[in-house]
């Protein structure tokens, strides 16, 4: 049987089949992650955690079809910039410190979290500084920023952890004693580790950002939608939603949102 378009029909012999439209494909939004409390993580088969919440409100209220791929312990094959640059994904969520040298290799987008690198030590102890660290051993995790100033430092004996509760575990149990590590994990794991406390903060307050290949077109979209969130206060609700109430407000008044 022959068939000939007219006006948007298929003709065959005496009947006419309208032409189904092609639907529209929902661009991919490509997400690494590693899994991190209260960051990023699955539970109960569901992705949650605060970094995949704000990119799922993104990916929600642009049109992205979110995809991730979670990396369950800091040891990434490739360091971020590559995995961005390399085209493996379109951004990278893993409770990333924006600073100067980073941004050489890839894009950072808005902050989104304050911290400070800071020292937790039993209750009795007290080192005011690296300096104070030496001849101790100290936990912390390999990815860690200050990990390679550390490494550098061969009177400190270093022992790695593969998650930010371990950390606080082993001193706890004392096989370290103290650990450095971003302040946010002392806002979440102090109340199950009540001997252990800050004793001194090591760099002035920095931020968290998403990390995208540099010169990303994604970035100026995803961070006046952060912005954005700020503004219209969803984002102090997703703070709430992953940190509590107490919590939400402490980070709040470091990121300075009102």
């Amino acid at each position: 049987m022959k068939g000939f378009l007219v006006g948007g029909c298929v003709f065959l012999s005496s009947f006419c089949l309208p032409l189904q439209a092609e639907e529209a494909v929902a661009p991919r939004l490509d997400v690494c992650a590693v899994e991190n409390d209260y960051f990023f993580y699955q539970e109960d088969g569901e992705f949650c955690g605060f970094e995949f919440d704000l990119l799922q409100d993104f990916a929600e209220q642009t049109g992205y079809n979110l995809q991730v791929s979670l990396q369950v312990d800091w040891e990434w094959e490739m360091p971020p910039a590559e995995i961005l640059n390399d085209g493996h994904c379109d951004v990278v969520a893993m409770t990333l410190t924006i600073t100067s040298e980073r941004a050489q290799r890839m894009d950072f987008s808005e902050s989104y979290f304050p911290v400070r690198v800071v020292v937790v030590e039993p209750t009795g102890q007290f080192s005011s500084g690296i300096d104070d660290l030496a001849g101790k051993r100290v936990a912390t995790m390999p990815s860690f920023l200050m990990t390679d100033v550390l490494q550098q430092r061969s009177e400190i004996e270093l022992v790695y952890g593969k998650s930010t509760r371990d950390l606080f575990e082993i001193v706890n149990s004392g096989d370290a004693d103290a650990l450095v590590m971003d302040s946010w994990t002392v806002m979440v794991h102090s109340e199950s580790f009540p001997q252990l406390r800050v004793t001194s903060a090591i760099t002035e307050r920095q931020f968290f950002g998403f990390a995208l290949r540099l010169n990303s077109s994604l970035k100026p979209e995803l961070d006046a939608h952060i912005r954005e969130m700020k503004d219209n206060g969803r984002f102090r609700d997703l703070l709430i939603e992953n940190f509590g109430r107490e919590n939400a407000e402490v980070i709040a008044e470091g990121m300075q949102l009102h």
